[in-house]
């Protein structure tokens, strides 16, 4: 069972993976727009080359890029291109490939993912454990119906709750008992 599981869950990743990559191909193709065309008349408006010239390296670039060719030749080169992980040549940045701008681009989006991920476990344990504190006043009684019951929350009001039963003299059932019958209390 849990091996079909797996075979499942590997399919429908490779169906995603190929619906994203088919969008992503047909979206800039339904604008009349030529990519290398726009990217060359913006460089002639700041000088460099005459009107013969710009339609020469056009020509030259659509050419070499493959857009000549039909769409679906076109559509199955690209997904070829895309199970051998070559993305060719940037259109905005040639002549660098879209492998290089990838790589630099990984360790700021790792180091951003990495910050995001650990202040939103801080903040989150840290507005749970308020959320659940017994004796809390002011705002953070009124969140203890909403939000308090996603798993970052969860986790830092089960922490406030426990140590909160450390010192009391009360058992802890009455104190939790305590705790639910505020926590569905109207809001002010």
């Amino acid at each position: 069972m849990t091996l079909w599981l797996v075979v499942r869950r590997i399919l429908f990743l490779l169906v995603v993976i190929w619906s994203a990559s088919t969008i992503v191909f047909f979206i800039p193709r339904l604008s009349d727009t030529n990519p290398i065309r726009e990217r060359f008349a913006e460089l002639a408006r700041t000088g460099g080359f005459s009107p013969a010239d710009l339609e020469k390296i056009i020509a030259s670039y659509t050419e070499q890029f493959g857009l000549d060719r039909p769409l679906l030749q076109q559509y199955w080169d690209y997904l070829g291109n895309i199970a051998t992980f070559d993305f060719g040549y940037s259109l905005n940045r040639y002549p660098s490939t879209v492998l290089d701008l990838i790589m630099q681009a990984i360790p700021w989006t790792l180091g951003l993912l990495l910050v995001t991920t650990i202040l939103s476990f801080v903040i989150g344990n840290l507005l749970g454990a308020l959320s659940a504190w017994p004796r809390a006043q002011g705002p953070t009684t009124d969140w203890q119906a909403g939000p308090a019951h996603s798993p970052c929350w969860e986790s830092g009001r089960r922490a406030a709750e426990s140590s909160s039963h450390a010192g009391s003299s009360e058992p802890p059932s009455s104190s939790s008992a305590r705790l639910r019958r505020s926590r569905y209390r109207p809001l002010r």
